[in-house]
């Protein structure tokens, strides 16, 4: 699977892992990661296989561990300025999730500053 696919996926995971982890997946949470996701297809032009797999990503909940670790694997693929490329999008995607309820519980900022300190303090 290539990279862009991989990103995909993990956009997908992580929009679900921070969307599930104040314990309420709420419907906001869910229509914006939907939405996000389609307009990804759209401007990819990703294949049905792909699409299927994002599907199925969305369809589970994570554990930060599986969270971390697959950003830790997709990271390792890219130099340093596509690797802060791709956290400052993925850190403008968790905002957007754990705020499109308009709420924001301890727990989503909790992991948010710990996502954060992990990828983004290097």
């Amino acid at each position: 699977m290539d990279a862009k696919s991989k990103m995909a996926i993990l956009i997908a995971k992580t929009g679900v892992f921070f969307a599930n982890c104040d314990g309420e997946y709420d419907e906001s949470e869910r229509d914006f990661i939907t939405r996000y996701v389609h307009e990804l297809e759209k401007q990819e032009n990703i294949s049905e296989e792909l699409k299927q797999t994002i599907e199925q990503a969305i369809s589970r909940t994570y554990t930060y561990d599986e969270i971390a670790i697959e950003t830790k694997e997709l990271l390792a693929v890219f130099n340093d300025a596509e690797q802060q490329a791709i956290l400052k999008k993925l850190q403008e995607f968790i905002s957007a999730v754990i705020h499109a309820d308009n709420i924001l519980h301890p727990n989503e900022a909790a992991l948010f500053e710990k996502w954060k300190q992990d990828f983004m303090s290097n």
